[in-house]
C-alpha cells in the first residue's frame, strides 16, 4: 500500500481552505491545517478526524514570512512528507487598495506573497522528493 499524501493548507479556517480540507480529507489525504486561530483549528481538526485521517494543526500569523520554515518542519515532523501546498490564506484590506496605508500594504503582500513564497522554499525538498508535488497559491 501506498504511503497516504499530505497537503499542507495556510487560511485553513477561512471559507476556501475549510471546503479544500473538508474534500481534501473525504479523498483520504492527510492535513497539516494552518491558520491564526487555534480555537477554529481545533474545531476543525475534531471534524476531520471521523475521515481516518492524520490531521495535524499548525498556529500562526499569515503575515509573518518567517513562520514558514516553523510550519513546515513542525508539518514535517508529524506527517514525515508533504506532497501538496494549498496557499488559502487571505488579507482583507477594509479599504481601497490606492487607499492603503504602507503598512497595511506590507500586511497584504505579506500574506498572499511573501509566506507562501517562503513556505514554498520551506516544502521544496519534500515537494520534490515525491516527484509529483503540488502548489496552489489563491
Amino acid at each position: 500500500m501506498s504511503p497516504r499524501n499530505v497537503a499542507v493548507i495556510t487560511g485553513a479556517t477561512q471559507r476556501l481552505g475549510t471546503a479544500l480540507a473538508r474534500r481534501l480529507a473525504q479523498s483520504g489525504v492527510s492535513l497539516a491545517l494552518v491558520d491564526g486561530d487555534a480555537g477554529a483549528l481545533a474545531r476543525l481538526e475534531r471534524e476531520l478526524a471521523s475521515n481516518r485521517i492524520v490531521v495535524s494543526t499548525h498556529v500562526a500569523d499569515p503575515a509573518d514570512p518567517g513562520a514558514a520554515a516553523d510550519v513546515a518542519t513542525a508539518a514535517l515532523a508529524v506527517h514525515g512528507r508533504v506532497d501538496q501546498l494549498y496557499a488559502a490564506a487571505r488579507a482583507d484590506a477594509d479599504r481601497a487598495f490606492a487607499d492603503l496605508p504602507a503598512g497595511e500594504f506590507d500586511r497584504v503582500m505579506a500574506v498572499v506573497a511573501r509566506t507562501p513564497i517562503a513556505l514554498v522554499r520551506a516544502l521544496l525538498p519534500s515537494l520534490v522528493a515525491g516527484g509529483a508535488g503540488r502548489v496552489v497559491v489563491f
